[in-house]
This record gives C-alpha cells, sequence and structure tokens, in this order.
C-alpha cells in the first residue's frame, strides 16, 4: 500500500491519483463544490480507512521505541525535546495570544467562502473548500480572500521576484 501512488475512484469511469490530479482539483477556484465535496470525500473514504491502522501500528511503535528511551511515552519525548517543563502552559500562552486573530481570520474566510461558493457555512469551514486534501495550506484561497479586491495590494513582500540588494543580504541598515 503506498497511499500517495493509489487512485480513488469519483465516478466509475473516473478514477484519479492524489498528485497531481486531486491536489489540482481541489487547489482549482473553477471547480464546482459538488465536484470538490465528491473528490475530498472519494480520498478521505477510500484512503483514509486504508491509513488508520498504519498510523495506529506508527503510534506504537513510536511509544515502544519512547520507553525504551526512558519515556512514559512518545508524547513525553517529545516534550522533553524542547527542554521545558511548562510546554503545556507555553502552549496555552501563545493559543490564548493568537486566538482573536485567527477567530476574526476564521470568520473572515468562512463569509468569504460563502459567498464564493454560495454555500452556508455558519461555524465551521468545510475541508473540501480549504484548497488541499488537509486543509492546512490556505494560499489557494487568497484569489477568493484578498482583502480590498480592486485595490493596490497588501502584499508585505512585493519585491520578492528581484535579486537581494546588499543591505538585504547582509541585515545592515546603513550600506
Amino acid at each position: 500500500f503506498v497511499p500517495f501512488q493509489e487512485k480513488v475512484c469519483l465516478t466509475e469511469n473516473e478514477c484519479l491519483p492524489l498528485e497531481p490530479d486531486l491536489t489540482d482539483l481541489l487547489a482549482s477556484t473553477t471547480v464546482s463544490v459538488e465536484r470538490r465535496s465528491l473528490a475530498w470525500a472519494a480520498w478521505h473514504n477510500t484512503l483514509g480507512k486504508k491509513f488508520r491502522p498504519l498510523y495506529i501500528e506508527y503510534t506504537q511503535l513510536k511509544n515502544k521505541l519512547a520507553k525504551v528511551h526512558g519515556y512514559s511515552d512518545y508524547g513525553a519525548e517529545l516534550r522533553d525535546r524542547y527542554g521545558k517543563i511548562t510546554y503545556d502552559q507555553d502552549v496555552k500562552f501563545l493559543y490564548e495570544g493568537v486566538l482573536e486573530l485567527y477567530q476574526e481570520l476564521h470568520a473572515y474566510v468562512r463569509r468569504r467562502l460563502n459567498d464564493f461558493y454560495k454555500v452556508n457555512q455558519e461555524k465551521y469551514l468545510r475541508q473540501d473548500l480549504l484548497g488541499d486534501m488537509w486543509g492546512r495550506f490556505w494560499v489557494n484561497l487568497y484569489s477568493i480572500a484578498v482583502p480590498y479586491q480592486g485595490r493596490p495590494s497588501l502584499d508585505a513582500f512585493p519585491r520578492r521576484n528581484r535579486k537581494p540588494d546588499k543591505a538585504e543580504l547582509h541585515g545592515e541598515e546603513d550600506v
């Protein structure tokens, strides 16, 4: 079982691999909601079931290895790598620091997706509308969610396609 080489069938006659077909399908803003939903569900319902036992085995093996290293489980080993006893508190502090911004961004993107795809997501974002199979990267949503459409770009890095000058390369202010 090689998950990223497997194909999932959207119809009886149309079977697609994750790369590049399903990835491109979900990244496109011209694909209908119905087709996006079908592709997303086909991938998760078909291959997700095959992943589950592998992930359970992976977790068990990582926990066994952590015990060999003297930890109670793999989570304890990971927390120790960061060298902090207060890891949980640190994460909570950081989470609370960005929560309001995240909620505002979430609401804005949800509204833009609702308007663009003519759907009604009241609380959650549908994963099949987020631009990739796992909803991780929102870069494919930019054309839908760009703020202030029709106005000059708010891009903080508009010069990224040119060679950096000496000051940028060396971090010097007065070159």
